[in-house]
């Protein structure tokens, strides 16, 4: 799914709160008839999914076209009811009123939108209580085999080699836990459903980074000072159970606690909260935030991230940490002594070994997955991962679990 059409369907849950596809759907359907005629194709081209009416699309051309609900009854629509209120004999019905060779000319006009891709489809369910059967038009199209030659020409079409990319280390984890969910992911930015246990994350991140920012403002921070903080600043989006957002609150509200009362004599040491960096592997990009940087023995700093839940070695935060040594040393020109992960809510902390060599190592690993990326290397690793993967219910290549 394109960036744009990604980005339509999450503003679209937040918004209204819904997350059932017949919303969206029912959503996208007034819309649609609701710019029947306004569409305007003079605007610039994102590159981006674009939904549209077959007579939307008269006179355009895509790379690919997806023609689905190719059921029956829907297209060619069912005439079994009259849909007019006004008397057929009061005017020239079969004027306005088109039959199903009308419908076929438009449904040519849809197959004929697309330059190498064509893909029709007619799902037996569609939320109704009844399995529904093929169009006609399907089953003509499937019978004369359209978009046989359009899917060969695709493949035949290479892409031009990437010279570079810019990513970050949340974008390389998932490759490497797999590249086919990275392709997933990260170049076809089909999203996951959203995660609470993610927002609750980002939450705790945001009001640690008010925290440690107003510290370093001046500003005097007492328990009653930061239980306001954190009262002001907790947020989980409304798609989110109550109950779930409560229950979180709740948790959250103790870690923080615990961690002020614990730290808060060392943040005279803190350099930066919140630091945005990056690193270049020749003309390749890798960008990242530090959550917590301190000065350390003489010259030398430490590198602290924050992490909610417990640890987890498929997470590969070792090799994030790192990472985040290697771009501290480039960033602040000073030697990183230590690295840590600081599990809020288990408060606990887990350091991270760091030597030259282990630096070297990482960034020798870094230039090898960005060459994979580049050359666009997504092969599958069905294994373990696999009942983790939040693409495990559309994915071909996963790993068959009891």
């Amino acid at each position: 799914m394109g960036v744009q059409g990604a980005k339509h369907i999450r503003k679209f849950e937040e918004i209204y709160g819904l997350k059932r596809v017949p919303d969206f759907v029912g959503f996208m359907t007034i819309y649609a008839r609701r710019n029947f005629d306004a569409a305007n194709f003079d605007q610039i081209d994102y590159p981006a999914v674009k939904l549209l009416t077959i007579h939307q699309a008269k006179g355009l051309e895509f790379d690919a076209v997806f023609c689905p609900m190719l059921v029956k009854g829907r297209f060619p629509v069912s005439r079994s009811k009259p849909r007019s209120f006004i008397p057929d004999d009061l005017y020239d019905s079969k004027r306005y009123i088109g039959d199903v060779e009308d419908e076929r000319r438009m449904f040519y006009v849809a197959l004929t939108r697309a330059k190498h891709y064509l893909s029709v489809s007619c799902p037996e369910d569609i939320g109704q209580k009844r399995k529904r059967a093929a169009s006609a038009f399907f089953v003509e199209s499937e019978a004369a085999k359209i978009g046989k030659n359009m899917a060969i020409a695709q493949h035949e079409k290479k892409k031009p080699p990437r010279s570079s990319i810019e990513t970050s280390f949340s974008s390389l984890e998932y490759y490497f836990t797999c590249p086919y969910r990275y392709l997933l992911r990260i170049e076809c930015n089909i999203l996951p459903p959203d995660n609470p246990f993610f927002q609750y994350g980002q939450a705790i991140h945001h009001v640690l980074k008010i925290i440690h920012e107003k510290y370093l403002a001046g500003e005097r921070l007492d328990e009653k000072r930061i239980l306001k903080l954190y009262e002001t600043n907790f947020y989980m989006r409304p798609t989110v159970p109550k109950h779930v957002i409560t229950k979180n609150m709740i948790s959250g509200r103790r870690s923080i606690l615990t961690y002020f009362s614990k730290n808060v004599q060392t943040f005279d040491r803190i350099l930066c909260a919140e630091k945005e960096f990056e690193l270049f592997f020749d003309l390749d990009r890798i960008i990242g935030r530090f959550d917590l940087v301190k000065k350390s023995n003489g010259d030398s700093i430490e590198i602290i991230d924050f992490k909610t839940g417990s640890p987890k070695e498929y997470l590969h935060s070792d090799l994030q940490m790192r990472l985040y040594a290697v771009a501290a040393r480039n960033r602040f020109n000073r030697t990183v002594e230590k690295c840590s992960l600081y599990y809020i809510e288990k408060d606990t902390v887990k350091d991270i070994p760091i030597t030259e060599k282990i630096l070297d190592d990482t960034q020798e690993l870094m230039r090898k997955t960005i060459n994979g990326i580049k050359n666009e290397d997504f092969t599958a690793r069905p294994g373990e991962p696999c009942v983790r993967c939040e693409y495990r219910n559309v994915c071909q290549y996963r790993k068959k679990c009891d």
